[in-house]
């Protein structure tokens, strides 16, 4: 069914004609042209990468062990050893070697003699009444009652009981707790006297107590050793003391986890198949290096003795691969070939290959970690090159195509795709034109600003801002790089910059290449002074007014229907340079006296003049070395429209021929065009409409409002009907809104004017 299929289909192809699918030439090249280009990216992809820049930095992706296999594996001795010190238990020491708890046992067992000639809170002596500000009416009598009753036994019995539970249940401030809190110890060491001989009280964690406001941490303890009435005063007195009783001895507490550590004997052990050697966004040491070399030998050694041919397996789908995005890529420039104006269309191909021969490279010389900087800047300054030679939309998709290329064959990460999609996009959505360098560093230093954000953002998204640690995330994030992200912010940032550099200097090249004419370049074409603008004014003054009339009517209209305002302006000031080598040929420059020249000839040697300044511009085009964008209006601007005046004149003197009975081929209009072409882009064609409106305007002798939109309309219609925007690219709702524009436009130009009085004043003598 298949082949009867195929052959209706071949059958249907053979009656219109036509050759073969594959044999058809368009279809050939594009099938030539994707094969060429799968072939050049699986040839770059295999180029040899001897260790990978990754095992000297961070795991890209979570690497597990393909294989079972023997190997002296020092990670899980260094794992234990690791797991040792972490469960080391926090050694503390007393404050000031014990001056602290020393100090407030004798200030507690000296409190009931402080206050017992005391009779009420504000005659407490200025020591006591600073040292126990917390001091109630209630502590106080129940002092006093100590005292009265000779209770001192007992109360130095709830001194000496506060003092052990202050030694067994130590109270740390905010910051050390915090910190022994991460750790994975169950238990804390206290010291049982002020010297390390003394020995350790192994207290569990729950016993540790943070300061907190004003004493809080204290509360249980006091609680526990007095009665209520002295509550609040002992909390608020041990809260005053103005440091905490205990804090960390890091040498102790250091000297125990590497004592731990080395108690922890070596582990040789066997690695299993779908072991992890390596997590992913973790630091790859020297044993975990050795391992996944190993593993990789092992697993290459099974392979190559259970098949043969699995060597081939991963250049057959790397060729797939290209193949898919190769077709795909083929498909994207014929869908966007228009937009491309069949400028130099082997570019964008070329500049994909280009970034990932560069990334591959960097890959295989070990300099993957500068993968942000050297495999980023190219990507970046063919962007700036896309959207000045083709425009927006079609260097949005073949960017977005070059990175979605160089990520997937270069084998980079998440984030470089990201950073390059994000930046490349703000690029081009800020550098559509190049008016001012200004503008080229702004945006430059906007896309570098987008970069790093990108990758700053891809960090904390990856690691979680609830683990990170004060300035410590760019060393502690999860994120797959090769190197810390800090760094990578930096090269990102500054590849966005370096790349808008590049372009300022490649400019005109850029423009020499492709042949385009950057918003700059126009800019300066559209000074008056400069030299063959200069000159037209001087040789042929009426037709530099008409142009710079022109120029203001053309760069309207081209706003109102979303064409190239300045392109049009500065192509109107150029489209009429060639009348200046025949100035008084032209209408415009006889300054309404002289006569006209035209009368002494024939109308086939006016014709000759007329459209010999389209030949005349043109080579002083060259002469003066103006861009192809520009002469593109010199030569269309006419089109292959009928010069009208001499082609009427020519018509009337082989009817006054005929009546004398002279003999003459009938004249057709076809001898009376312009040799064009006709417009090949909007630009041109709103220029041709906005000359001819402008010239037939003038000829009206009451300018009116509904004159001048009814001879405009005719213009259009005429030039319409004669088929000279078919390959301008306007559509009828474009040269509608021309038309309003133009009528707008030429309406302000030929406005009514006041009649001033001409006479002359009498003046009265005083």
């Amino acid at each position: 069914m298949w082949k009867k299929k195929n052959t209706r289909r071949q059958a249907v192809a053979d009656d219109a004609g036509e050759p073969r699918f594959w044999l058809q030439p368009g279809r050939l090249r594009f099938s030539l042209g994707v094969l060429a280009f799968a072939v050049m990216m699986v040839a770059i992809t295999r180029i040899p990468i001897a260790t990978p820049s990754w095992l000297y930095g961070r795991a890209p992706v979570t690497i597990v062990s393909p294989v079972t296999f023997g190997v002296v594996n020092p990670a899980a001795y260094t794992a234990k050893r690791q797991q040792a010190m972490d469960a080391t238990s926090p050694v503390l020491q007393l404050a000031h070697r014990g001056q602290v708890l020393a100090l407030i046992k004798a200030q507690l067992m000296n409190l009931p003699y402080d206050v017992a000639d005391v009779k009420k809170i504000a005659q407490l002596p200025a020591p006591i009444q600073k040292r126990f500000a917390d001091m109630t009416p209630g502590a106080l009598a129940w002092l006093h009652e100590i005292v009265a009753q000779n209770q001192f036994s007992a109360y130095m019995t709830r001194v000496r009981l506060l003092d052990h539970l202050l030694r067994s249940h130590p109270v740390v401030d905010a910051q050390t707790w915090k910190l022994i809190a991460r750790t994975a110890a169950d238990h804390v060491m206290a010291p049982k006297g002020i010297k390390s001989s003394d020995g350790y009280w192994k207290l569990p964690m729950s016993r540790l107590r943070a300061l907190g406001k004003h004493g809080q941490g204290y509360r249980s303890l006091v609680e526990r050793s007095f009665p209520e009435p002295m509550w609040s005063t002992l909390i608020g007195y041990l809260g005053s003391v103005g440091s905490p009783i205990f804090t960390l001895d890091k040498a102790a507490t250091q000297q125990a986890r590497l004592a731990n550590a080395a108690a922890v004997k070596k582990v040789i052990t066997t690695v299993h198949r779908g072991q992890i050697l390596a997590s992913a966004g973790k630091m790859i040491h020297s044993s975990d290096r050795e391992a996944i070399l190993a593993a990789y030998q092992a697993y290459r050694h099974k392979i190559q003795i259970a098949h043969p041919w699995a060597s081939l397996e991963g250049i057959l789908g790397m060729a797939v691969m290209a193949s898919i995005l190769g077709l795909l890529w083929g498909l994207f420039l014929i869908t966007r070939q228009d937009e491309a104006r069949q400028r130099a269309s082997w570019f964008p191909s070329l500049l994909i290959i280009v970034c990932l021969l560069i990334t591959r490279i960097l890959m295989a010389v070990g300099l993957g970690d500068w993968i942000y900087l050297l495999g980023l800047s190219p990507i970046l300054l063919g962007a700036t090159i896309l959207v000045t030679v083709y425009g927006k939309r079609f260097a949005l998709g073949a960017a977005a195509f070059c990175i979605v290329i160089v990520t997937v064959m270069g084998g980079l990460q998440l984030s470089f795709l990201l950073t390059a999609l994000i930046s490349t996009m703000v690029l081009i959505f800020s550098l559509e034109q190049i008016r001012t360098r200004t503008q080229v560093i702004r945006v430059g230093l906007l896309d570098a600003a987008a970069a790093g954000a990108t990758l700053l953002a891809f960090g904390l998204a990856r690691t979680g801002a609830d683990r990170l640690l004060p300035l410590q995330w760019f060393w502690l994030h999860a994120e797959p790089s090769w190197m810390s992200p800090l760094h990578n912010i930096a090269m990102a940032a500054g590849a966005a910059l370096l790349s808008i550099f590049v372009l300022l200097l490649l400019l005109p090249v850029i423009e020499r290449l492709f042949g385009i004419t950057t918003a700059m370049t126009l800019l300066e074409l559209s000074d008056t002074n400069r030299p063959l603008l200069r000159r037209l004014a001087i040789e042929a003054p009426g037709t530099f007014s008409h142009s710079l009339i022109l120029g203001t009517l053309a760069e309207s209209a081209a706003r109102s229907i979303g064409a190239d305002p300045l392109l049009c302006r500065v192509g109107a000031y150029y489209h009429d340079i060639g009348k200046m080598l025949k100035p008084g040929y032209f209408v415009e420059n006889t300054g309404g006296g002289g006569g006209n020249r035209h009368e002494k000839l024939s109308p086939a040697m006016s014709l000759l003049i007329v459209v010999g300044h389209v030949k005349d511009g043109l080579e002083l085009a060259s002469e003066y070395h103006l861009p192809k964008s520009i002469r593109r209006f010199i030569a269309e601007h006419h089109g292959t429209t009928v010069v009208e005046y001499f082609f009427q004149a020519a018509r009337q003197r082989q009817a006054r021929d005929a009546l004398v009975g002279a003999d003459s081929s009938p004249i057709e209009d076809s001898q009376y065009r312009y040799p064009g072409p006709k417009p090949q882009s909007r630009e041109t064609a709103i220029l041709m409409i906005c000359d001819g409106c402008e010239s037939m305007v003038r000829s009206l002798s009451d300018p009116t409002p509904a004159r001048i939109e009814g001879a405009v309309h005719e213009l259009i219609r005429r030039r319409l009907l004669d088929e000279q925007f078919s390959q301008s690219g306007l559509t009828l709702t474009d040269l509608n809104t021309i038309e309003q524009s133009l009528v707008r436009s030429l309406a302000g130009v030929h406005h009514p004017r006041i009649a001033y009085n001409t006479e002359k004043p009498i003046l009265k003598r005083a």
